[in-house]
């Protein structure tokens, strides 16, 4: 082959091979055109189908512009490939160059119904996820922003006829807790405010409402939102709180004494706070002398044993709420217990005796006044009312059963003209028909008894007080069941 031949042949495989990539470079115009079409198509079809939101649409702009910038860079590397084929006519090039321009061509154009893809599903994914999050967020908490909802009037409104009914612990308990059962239904949340036992002597609502450290999951912003509720919240609880309806002198002539004192107080809550801590023992507050008002209470013959129950157990809540380690629990179950067994019923005394035993162990404990006593007013009523007493005796054989043996069996012969003041173990154990043939005799062995029982030792855990006064203070009938004797 002669070198012209040869120069011939390679000028015609150059033709071929521009004439295939200026082919090759309208399929790339046509397939642009196509994706630019499609990514029309796509726009007008998500724009349909987001109607609602605009942020699609915005993230689909994006995309289209990107897109576009892609085109148009394919765009131009087609146009600089166009100029390197052009400069290619002049000299032969080899086939590897050719083989990595079609291979080039080849993936770029391969890149890009991926790259579309991919755009569309991150679009779709981010705004699936945006709408999940607004239709699961809900306002709720002290921190979130006044609506028809979550407003201070909505909360006067809860609290237009809510008054304090006296100045017990247990009315300053129910006070507190109904407010703050009120607030938790403005805020949504269960927990706004501890309760009235769960009032420390540390604890204050601007801490527990608006503090990073009570409230560490709040941002910075809800935090800001949350003191910004405190100021207009406060200013509608005290107007509540100063409104005389709500602490009337009438029902609650102590505590209106008190807020008269804190009326100067500009803050809502903090007046709350301050007249809540005042008014309570266990928060440093005004002292109170149960034991005073436990000597008070008194037990009226013929009574319903419920009505003298009441009574009791009223100041037993008071005591526990009060939460003062100075052992009143145990001096007003004793007391309570005294006035039953002073009634002289000896059924009474016996049906009350294993708690009175009970007290007193726990009594003679040096540190009983840190400890709960072993006994509750609720136990001893239980077990009254099921031996069959509903009301106080009035006399020391009232409320024997008929079908239960007597434990003393005192004389009743109004025929007798001994003595009233008959020392009652003593009688429980005299011969009756002796007493009746010899006065006289009985009157000297009575004084002999007695003259040995003040000579006999006292027990010291009775006082040889019991039915069965002859004993010591190892055998007392008190320390061991086993040695009451008939």
């Amino acid at each position: 082959m002669t070198p012209a031949t040869r120069s011939s042949t390679t000028h015609d495989t150059l033709l071929q091979s521009i004439n295939h990539l200026m082919e090759s470079l309208k399929n790339i115009n046509n397939e642009l055109e196509h994706i630019r079409e499609s990514i029309q198509d796509i726009k007008e079809n998500t724009n349909s189908l987001t109607e609602k939101t605009n942020h699609l649409d915005h993230k689909l702009e994006t995309m289209d512009t990107a897109t576009n910038d892609r085109i148009d860079k394919l765009c131009l590397q087609a146009g600089d490939i166009a100029v390197e084929l052009d400069q290619l006519q002049t000299s032969a090039p080899s086939q590897a160059l050719l083989n990595a321009i079609n291979k080039n061509i080849d993936g770029k154009l391969r890149n890009i119904p991926s790259l579309i893809k991919h755009e569309i599903e991150n679009n779709t994914n981010h705004q699936t996820e945006s709408t999940t999050t607004k239709s699961s967020t809900k306002s709720i908490g002290f921190h979130q922003r006044e609506s028809k909802d979550f407003h201070i009037s909505k909360l006067l409104k809860l609290l237009e006829n809510h008054t304090l009914d006296g100045d017990s612990l247990q009315d300053l308990e129910i006070f507190y807790d109904t407010l703050a059962s009120h607030f938790a239904t403005i805020t949504l949340t269960g927990n706004a405010l501890p309760t009235y036992k769960d009032l420390t002597v540390q604890f204050t609502f601007l801490d527990h409402l608006c503090s990073i450290e009570k409230n560490p999951r709040l941002s910075p912003q809800e935090i800001h939102q949350a003191k910004l509720n405190y100021r207009t919240f406060g200013i509608g609880l005290r107007q509540f709180l100063i409104n005389p309806k709500t602490i009337s002198k009438s029902t609650a002539p102590d505590s209106y004494l008190q807020l008269l004192s804190l009326k100067h107080e500009h803050d809502g809550f903090l007046l709350l706070n301050q007249f809540i801590s005042l008014r309570s023992p266990q928060l440093a507050g005004t002292y109170i002398d149960y034991r005073n008002l436990i000597d008070k209470i008194t037990l009226e013959p013929g009574e319903p044993l419920r009505t003298f129950y009441a009574r009791a157990m009223w100041l037993y809540n008071e005591i526990t709420l009060a939460k003062l380690l100075d052992g009143s629990q145990a001096y007003l179950l004793e007391h309570f217990l005294k006035l039953l067994r002073s009634t002289q019923s000896q059924f009474l005394i016996a049906k009350t005796s294993s708690h009175w035993k009970q007290l007193q162990k726990h009594r003679r404990d040096p540190t009983h006044t840190s400890k709960s006593p072993p006994i509750t007013l609720n136990d001893i009523l239980r077990d009254l009312e099921l031996a069959g007493i509903t009301t106080i005796p009035t006399n020391p054989q009232s409320h024997i059963p008929s079908t239960t043996t007597p434990l003393i069996a005192c004389t009743s012969d109004k025929t007798n003209n001994y003595d009233s003041n008959i020392y009652q173990p003593f009688a429980a154990y005299t011969n009756n028909k002796h007493n009746n043939t010899q006065p006289r005799a009985y009157k000297q062995q009575q004084a002999i008894s007695q003259q040995k029982l003040k000579q006999a030792p006292k027990c010291r855990l009775c006082n040889n007080q019991h039915p069965n006064p002859w004993h010591e203070t190892q055998n007392c009938p008190f320390k061991d069941p086993t040695y009451i004797q008939n």
